[in-house]
């Protein structure tokens, strides 16, 4: 059993590594399509989840409450993303100032209804105190028949019951807005119940004696370079919010730790950690932002990468040759390749929606 997950790990990490190589050439529709959206694709996740599930029951690890959360968080965020591919209805809805609409276009170029109207009462865009630079767009919405007005902006999403708008889009004379529309009822549930039960787990670590002195140090760590990025401004609205600076502060200082980790090897944990934290904050300021907490962006493939290859050494009994310093110290150094890439890499290499990066 450990040697098929062993197996498997790999595999899925090369075909990530690949599939961002591929999009680059073919495109992000074709990976979309042949690689990301495929049933191999997913059956290979399945597979992957089910072998890891039967060798925790076999090695008892339910006995370890926060490693056996741990393990249970990735498999609920799984199925919560299993669901999500299932079930989810994506589309845009195009408003004039005044107008009303009671639905919207799929993706797929089908319409769907809605049971409400939804009328565009304003749209406008705002700017920086004495600049031209632009601060957020914001629409103005009510729904109908409830006479609900609503402001619709940059990580200002509205629901309507299942229903969530988005900001997308808008008409050069400023009388129309495009809202990205998206229904997922059951997959993000779940999937946020995942990010709990993570979130759950890694205090239940971070608290261990002999954990504790080395998060509170990586806490301050990360502390420091929120603030340094909570006093910079961006010229892209999406990127002004506290969001930011929490999700980049948790990323930046688990790179740090997994550098130092290759000779202090308690750092490990904390700096898987921290990326793991990291990259979910990540996916939930997605949610709100681009209408999906995960959409195969290069950026975050890569984050992934270097989450599965840095977490390996953790498990010390299933890969008792890790426990040597010498490999140990190898295999760290290849993980840092992978850091690079992720951080440094991806921007000048890979296409993606972290261009801005």
């Amino acid at each position: 059993m450990k040697r098929i997950i062993v197996f498997l790990s790999v595999v899925l990490i090369m075909t990530l590594m690949t599939a961002t190589i591929v999009e680059s050439v073919m495109g992000t529709p074709y990976v979309g399509e042949n690689i990301y959206g495929a049933w191999w694709f997913v059956a290979l996740w399945a597979v992957l989840a089910l072998a890891g599930s039967a060798y925790t029951v076999k090695k008892n690890l339910y006995k370890n409450v926060a490693a056996f959360l741990l393990h249970a968080s990735f498999i609920v965020i799984l199925a919560g993303a299993f669901v999500t591919h299932l079930t989810q209805t994506k589309g845009m809805i195009h408003l004039r100032q005044g107008a009303s609409a009671s639905s919207f276009i799929q993706n797929d170029g089908l319409v769907k209804g809605l049971n409400f109207n939804l009328r565009l009462d304003s749209f406008y865009i705002t700017y920086k105190e004495d600049s031209k630079k632009i601060a957020d767009y914001t629409s103005v919405v009510t729904v109908l028949p409830a006479e609900e007005q609503h402001t619709i902006s940059m990580n200002n999403i509205l629901k309507v019951g299942k229903v969530r708008f988005y900001q997308a889009d808008y008409d050069e004379d400023l009388h129309g807005t495009v809202l990205m529309v998206n229904r997922d009822p059951w997959g993000i549930p779940i999937t946020y119940t995942g990010y709990c039960l993570l979130a759950l787990s890694f205090l239940l670590i971070f608290v261990r004696k002999g954990n504790r002195l080395t998060f509170v140090g990586s806490m301050v760590l990360a502390a420091f370079i929120a603030f340094l990025f909570s006093r910079k401004e961006y010229d892209i609205p999406v990127l002004n919010t506290w969001l930011l600076p929490v999700h980049v502060s948790f990323i930046i200082a688990a790179y740090v730790l997994l550098f130092f980790a290759i000779w202090y090897r308690r750092l490990l944990v904390v700096a898987v950690g921290f990326l793991s934290i990291g990259i979910f904050i990540g996916a939930y300021w997605a949610n709100i932002s681009w209408g999906t907490y995960w959409s195969w962006d290069s950026k975050e493939v890569w984050a992934l990468i270097t989450l599965l290859i840095s977490a390996a050494p953790l498990h010390k009994a299933s890969l008792p040759s890790l426990q040597k310093t010498c490999n140990y110290r190898l295999y760290m150094i290849i993980t840092l390749l992978a850091v690079l890439m992720t951080y440094f890499g991806v921007n000048y290499l890979l296409p993606g929606m972290h261009s801005y990066a």
